[in-house]
């Protein structure tokens, strides 16, 4: 037992051998013991240590005022030279033993959490001493740290006590929580409420601690007890704060109060974070250290950085998954992999947290609108192939001060106040290691958890460890690299894997000796891999990766004739993933092996290109009608679902293809990227498609297609706010139409969708120019017997002829396109048209009527899931001014 013992949780007691020691000159001298002996890691200089106590006196004074404490410290403590000292003295530094024969409590508390207590607490408690230990830390808390001393003409003292005090405070508050979720889990409820009770009495206005005793108390039957707590917490919220309750406290209460389930899960946070089949085998100190950057407040930005295959997306996600509590709103995985350009950066992060979007603002300010205040973690997965799309996320992080993004890479972001985390291959031995080392290690670990895939009574010999430690370094610890390896045991023994292994290595190394070492060792498992296929897997295999975000078993028959069996031969081999039944998925780096294959045959990969082009475009053309239709909705999910495929088709095809009919399809696309409020995306793919033209021959039909590109051009730069290219784009559209009229074609089409876009560009400065145009375009629709579009224009019309005051009108038209959305089964613009009739009627003074069709309208779009239109819908339904 160590003779002295130091307690500073709680109020300050020194003991030696059991005895109090009392006799301090002063409260400094006692300040001084204990920054010492917290901060026992190093010496401090004399000077430091003056200032720190005397910081309002001479240095010469407060320099003899620190002899004269250490004076008094080793009097009180004096030894014997056979025992350690407690202090190391010299003319210029002081610093606590740390050798000595001491237990300071709060060193105690922070190793009985793990890590030293100097990062984020795991939320999982696996077995029963991790919870003794957490018990045992959180018993040491007596109080907080340092209570009831206060050096008050010591600001620079006071200051670091401030921040120890709330870094363990904060420790012990976690601990309990941790606590009282595994004892509540293991269904030990009386240990689950003790803990709760104590977690409460130290933070009585937090709300979680609150939350996590209600339904505590609530499961053990104890129902008024909880009610009762809710309202104690809404006392001193009051009293303490002047604010009420959050969302989820109040929804708990109210739970209880009316007998629903409660749900047990008293850790959890909201998130999107994927779930894995298999448990995370070592990177045990890599995850300590993530946790710990992701705690520091400094860091906003925290790039895992290495090269493909090095297990960036799985160890980010631990990360996350890990420290879900440190984000009150959240974490979101935004996978970035299937996207191919910049612009869809944005839409993909506003589809991982779930935003509605509405017409009200660009995306971005939108998205940065609903995370400011929220404290969020983003998970930016894949971004080597983005980095010049990185300028918005920037911008959010500067608009959005609690959110923190945590991006994986193989290239960095060059971003200011980017921090970097390298991640380099899994541990193992370099020398001739024992067989527990060898066991112990996490290369051999990964690759012993992915035989037991294979063969799950699979025993290692002596041998074997050594031929897969062999392996490991062969591929110099790549968790991809291992696990393919280890893929192959069902076949093969470890020795026949290490020597395949290693000749795909030495044939490498020499051929890509630009590359660094990992990346060969990657190449090499995905060569050995590709040498074990025949003829035919080998031309599926690289023919499957043109596709991107991953494809279906018809999309493959089609496109490479592949079929059922074949498909299943690469996913038993594991190069294919089976996603969902009838659906397929290709690793990233998988993909990118597989098209440089392809690529060593340019005149295969044009023709697979081009059947890729020609199959999603014709499904494009197909699916037109379909939007148009009261199948909208299984159109939309349909390209939603393979958006990917379909956007590389189209940009594939208008770059290298060798037709130049892309009017059916052009106009699915940009109604689809209108529809789902993807504006930036649409305007680019318009750009690559008039950019593509040139390279064809200027027929009627290409000359078609330019004038709709141009004008749907337009339409997403209006939508973005820039008018003025806007303009120019339909300045162009015009000329080609007129050169198009002048040969006599029949141009009317195309006419209408050009006065219908300058109708919208002059909405908000001139409303009676834009409802001419509308009225033009309209006619010319009725002419040609084009329903929705003449739907469309009504609905145009009416929103101008309401904001100029003509109500009437206004109801006119849109009671008419209602009439065609029905009779035409657009579930969405029939729910537009009935939320925009009824806002006129109630603008128009007809409350009742027009109440009854705007609720018609939001029930409609709640149906299809429309999120964007719906908050217009519930807007327009709340708005105030209207009920005056």
């Amino acid at each position: 037992m160590p003779e002295l013992t130091i307690r500073l949780l709680g109020s300050f007691k020194v003991d030696i051998d059991a005895r109090p020691v009392t006799n301090f000159d002063s409260n400094k001298v006692r300040a001084l013991l204990a920054y010492l002996a917290v901060e026992c890691d190093h010496a401090h200089r004399r000077e430091k240590l003056a200032a720190l106590l005397w910081p309002e006196i001479p240095d010469n004074r407060a320099r003899a005022n620190l002899s004269q404490a250490l004076y008094n410290l080793r009097h009180l403590f004096e030894r014997d030279e056979s025992h350690p000292a407690y202090f190391l003295v010299s003319r210029e530094m002081v610093q606590f033993n740390p050798a000595s024969e001491t237990r300071v409590d709060v060193h105690a508390f922070k190793e009985l959490l793990g890590g030293g207590g100097n990062r984020q607490l795991s939320r999982s408690v696996a077995h029963q001493d991790q919870l003794s230990r957490l018990s045992e830390a959180v018993d040491l808390y007596e109080g907080e740290f340092l209570e009831g001393l206060s050096i008050e003409d010591s600001l620079p003292f006071e200051e670091w006590c401030t921040l120890v005090r709330q870094r363990l405070y904060n420790q012990a508050l976690d601990a309990l929580s941790i606590i009282v979720g595994a004892y509540s889990r293991r269904g030990e409820l009386d240990l689950a409420l003790a803990y709760a009770r104590r977690q409460v009495e130290l933070d009585p206005i937090g709300e979680r601690a609150t939350r996590q005793l209600m339904v505590l108390l609530e499961r053990n039957g104890n129902r008024n007890q909880a009610l009762a707590q809710y309202q104690r917490l809404s006392l001193e919220l009051a009293e303490e704060l002047g604010i009420e309750p959050e969302r989820e406290t109040v929804e708990l209460h109210q739970r209880i109060l009316t007998g629903s389930e409660v749900s047990d899960q008293l850790d959890g946070r909201r998130h999107n974070l994927p779930a894995f089949l298999t448990r995370m085998v070592g990177r045990a100190q890599e995850l300590g250290e993530l946790q710990a950057q992701l705690a520091d407040p400094d860091v906003r930005l925290l790039t895992i950085l290495g090269p493909g295959g090095s297990g960036k997306t799985r160890l980010a996600l631990e990360a996350a998954r890990a420290n879900l509590d440190a984000f009150k709103h959240g974490a979101f995985f935004v996978s970035l992999n299937p996207v191919q350009a910049t612009v869809s950066i944005l839409p993909a992060v506003v589809e991982a947290v779930g935003l509605p979007l509405s017409d009200e603002g660009d995306l971005q300010q939108q998205l940065t609108d609903y995370l400011r205040g929220k404290q969020i973690l983003l998970v930016m997965d894949g971004f080597e192939h983005l980095l010049e799309g990185a300028a918005p996320l920037v911008d959010i992080l500067h608009q959005a001060p609690d959110v923190k993004v945590l991006a994986t890479s193989r290239a960095r972001l060059n971003i200011k106040g980017e921090q970097l985390y390298n991640l380099e291959g899994m541990g193992y031995p370099v020398d001739s290691p024992a067989e527990a080392e060898m066991l112990g290690c996490d290369a051999v670990q990964l690759f012993l958890s992915g035989l037991e895939r294979v063969r799950q009574d699979y025993q290692p010999t002596a041998d074997d460890l050594r031929q897969i430690l062999e392996v490991c370094r062969q591929v110099e610890g790549m968790p991809l690299g291992i696990l393919l390896a280890a893929s192959w045991g069902s076949s093969m023994r470890p020795g026949e894997i290490a020597r395949e292994t290693r000749r795909g290595l030495d044939f490498l190394s020499a051929e890509w000796s630009d590359l660094p070492a990992r990346q060969r060792s990657v190449r090499a498992t995905f060569e050995y891999s590709w040498n074990l296929l025949d003829a035919n897997e080998r031309n599926l295999f690289q023919g499957l990766s043109v596709f991107r975000g991953g494809f279906s078993r018809r999309a493959a028959r089609q496109v490479l004739g592949a079929t059922p069996f074949d498909l299943r031969a690469l996913v038993d081999k594991s190069l294919l993933l089976s996603s969902s039944p009838g659906r397929y998925e290709m690793h990233e780096l998988m993909r990118q092996f597989g098209r440089e294959k392809l690529g060593e045959s340019p005149e295969v990969e044009h023709r697979t290109c081009q059947k890729h082009g020609t199959y999603y475009l014709q499904r494009l053309s197909r699916l037109g009608e379909m939007v148009k239709s009261a199948r909208q909705e299984a159109a939309l999910a349909e390209i939603d679902l393979d958006h990917e495929n379909f956007h590389a088709a189209w940009h594939w095809v208008v770059r290298e293809g060798e037709t130049p009919d892309l009017l059916d399809p052009l106009e699915t696309l940009c109604l689809y990227y209108d529809l789902r409020w993807r504006s930036q995306e649409g305007a680019a793919a318009c750009r690559a498609g008039v950019e593509g033209l040139a390279q064809f021959k200027d027929t009627a039909e290409a000359t078609r297609t330019r004038i709709r590109m141009l004008a749907w051009q337009c339409h997403f730069q209006h939508k973005l706010g820039d008018n003025q290219a806007a303009e120019l784009m339909l300045d162009q559209s015009q000329q080609q139409l007129e050169l198009l009229a002048a040969e006599g074609f029949d141009t009317r089409l195309e006419q209408a969708f050009i006065l219908f876009e300058r109708g919208d560009l002059n909405f908000n400065s001139e409303r009676n120019v834009a409802a001419d145009y509308y009225e033009r375009s309209l006619e010319i629709y009725r002419d040609v017997g084009d329903a929705w579009e003449v739907a469309r224009t009504l609905a145009s019309l009416g929103m101008v002829n309401h904001h100029m005051g003509t109500f009437e009108r206004a109801a006119r038209h849109w009671q008419e396109c209602l009439e065609i959305h029905r009779s035409i089964g657009d579930p969405r613009g029939n729910a537009d048209a009935l939320v925009e009739l009824g806002m006129n009627l109630v603008r128009s003074g007809q409350y009742e009527e027009g109440e009854g069709y705007m609720k018609e309208g939001t029930a409609i779009l709640q149906g299809i899931g429309d999120k964007a239109s719906l908050a217009r819908g519930y807007y327009e339904l709340c708005r105030p001014q209207y009920w005056i």
